[in-house]
């Protein structure tokens, strides 16, 4: 690896039928953990954007990208599995690779 190789980390992330993706916010200097959870169903999408404890922050972003997901999959643990018409293959939100 190179001086200057990065370590480039998904931001969406095909999860029980939804597509979550990590979207921290920056604050005061450090990274806060922000999910948006996407449902793709019947030709639309549905979003849903929800902050985690903004207290509990992150020094770098891919801290927060890490967190995000990790976070947004602890909510969709809580929820039943997207809808059948809402799924593809593997479970991933139409539209959406399973890699």
């Amino acid at each position: 690896m190179g001086r200057h190789t990065r370590i480039v980390m998904s931001r969406r992330e095909p999860y029980r039928g939804y597509v979550i993706n990590g979207d921290p916010a920056r604050c005061r200097g450090r990274w806060q953990a922000r999910v948006v959870i996407e449902l793709h169903q019947g030709g639309s999408v549905h979003y849903q954007e929800v902050e985690a404890d903004p207290f509990r922050t992150y020094a770098t972003k891919t801290e927060a990208i890490r967190a995000s997901i990790d976070f947004g999959k602890a909510i969709l643990d809580s929820r039943p599995p997207a809808p059948a018409d809402a799924r593809g293959d593997g479970g991933a939100a139409k539209g959406f690779s399973t890699r």
